[in-house]
């Protein structure tokens, strides 16, 4: 059972004004944008404009050879600051993290989550493969997606696609 922190790792942390910014602090850190200049995202109407029901959000990113992956706008949308403990484990083949006052791991100061070998051992997870990150702000949990639970839950969705089939 995961046993939440009590509180945020920064009392003044906001996440409903993350998520507005989320999209620009990403633009800014790869360079898109100059600090100081508000990036304009333009967003495609998708699912027939219908709005999204969910804070949800989401990143890619490759898994190092110490098992560290790195996406600051996901770290921050979920308030963990280097030091915060977090519990890791392993559910139906995603990878499940979330703050824990007794966790055994932490955010390394460098705003990476390190997953440990026994866990991407078990999700057959290899130095330099792609990772679906997927934040659930309120929740404060991470879901860290391995490309077989992403073949896994694409695979029906594609051939549904493909078939001309409304997913």
């Amino acid at each position: 059972m995961v046993h939440f922190a009590s509180r945020p790792a920064d009392p003044g942390c906001l996440p409903t004004a993350v998520y507005a910014v989320a999209a620009q602090l990403r633009s800014i850190e790869q360079g898109i944008a100059h600090p100081g200049a508000t990036p304009t995202v333009h967003v495609p109407n998708v699912a027939g404009g219908w709005p999204r029901a969910r804070s949800t959000v989401y990143g890619l990113a490759a898994v190092d050879d110490r098992g560290r992956v790195a996406d600051n706008v996901i770290v921050r949308v979920l308030c963990w600051r280097a030091g915060t403990r977090l519990d890791i484990r392993v559910v139906g083949g995603v990878i499940v993290v979330a703050a824990s006052d007794d966790g055994a791991l932490s955010v390394t100061n460098n705003g990476h989550v390190r997953l440990p070998a026994t866990v991407r051992r078990s999700c057959a997870v290899e130095p330099g493969d792609r990772v679906l990150l997927v934040a659930e702000p309120a929740n404060g949990v991470l879901s860290v997606h391995p490309p077989a639970a992403m073949d896994t839950m694409l695979t029906r969705f594609h051939a549904q696609l493909m078939a001309g089939d409304a997913p």
